[in-house]
């Protein structure tokens, strides 16, 4: 049993307690209020880390690296070449007319990736991608600029790595007695790639596994393009932010 005093002292110091806890609760809030009053970069005093960028905030130093107009095409086509991260990369075919800007399109964009992880094509023979080595093709953006130039085989090759990542074929080769036998060749296809083609219908199979885009040709688009050519010329745009954009971007993609 504890005495009537000790219950009469914590009775008196409640209000004081209390009192504390009241003026804690003040000083938090205002604290509180001061850090959402101004932006991370500012309390920190240090830039945002990429990987808390927004992806309209990508799509900004998307522009800013000389990617004009084609806002909604130019993200997409930039998740779609950097998902060579992860386990499920995607695939892109952009469409449009001949001298349209879709090869430059998927070439700028090929730009804003690490060059180390980007193989550039302008055609693929028959049984090239069977002659790659095991995880050559792994961990990798590919662009092809014609796929209109490429014969069915090597097509076909190009579905099958995109479709079950891995092409496996029976090859004949020397043993150290210079000997013939057979053994099997295994290429492992982790990749994303962009392509471009002028062909309004496409086969069947490249369409179920590719998005499907269009460059965008109306005459606001060359608008766009024409007004950011004369500012480049005229000095006002910084080749340093284009540089700066790209190479950011680049990093994001290393980050992750």
């Amino acid at each position: 049993m504890h005495e009537k005093e000790i219950f009469t002292e914590l009775i008196k110091n409640r209000s004081k307690i209390e009192e504390i806890s009241s003026k804690e609760e003040e000083v938090s809030n205002k604290e509180s209020l001061s850090l959402t009053s101004y932006p991370l970069s500012q309390i920190t005093k240090e830039p945002l880390p990429l990987s808390s960028y927004s992806l309209s905030q990508i799509n900004d130093l998307i522009g800013k690296s000389g990617i004009i107009g084609e806002e909604n095409t130019r993200l997409l086509l930039f998740i779609i070449a950097s998902s060579y991260k992860t386990k499920s990369p995607l695939h892109g075919i952009v469409q449009g007319s001949s001298g349209s800007g879709k090869t430059h399109l998927i070439s700028k964009i090929a730009d804003l990736l690490p060059p180390e992880d980007v193989l550039r094509f302008t055609r693929i023979t028959e049984s090239s991608l069977y002659n790659w080595g095991e995880w050559d093709l792994v961990g990798k953006h590919i662009v092809i600029e014609d796929l209109d130039g490429l014969k069915e085989e090597a097509l076909y090759s190009l579905r099958e790595l995109i479709s079950s990542q891995m092409l496996s074929s029976s090859v004949s080769v020397k043993d150290k007695k210079g000997n013939i036998k057979s053994t099997q060749k295994k290429v492992r296809g982790q990749f994303s790639s962009l392509s471009a083609t002028t062909k309004g219908d496409l086969y069947e199979d490249n369409i179920s596994r590719s998005f499907i885009l269009a460059v965008d040709e109306s005459t606001n688009q060359s608008k766009k393009i024409i007004a950011y050519q004369n500012k480049k010329y005229a000095g006002e745009v910084s080749k340093e932010e284009e540089i700066r954009a790209k190479e950011q971007l680049q990093e994001y993609i290393r980050s992750l």
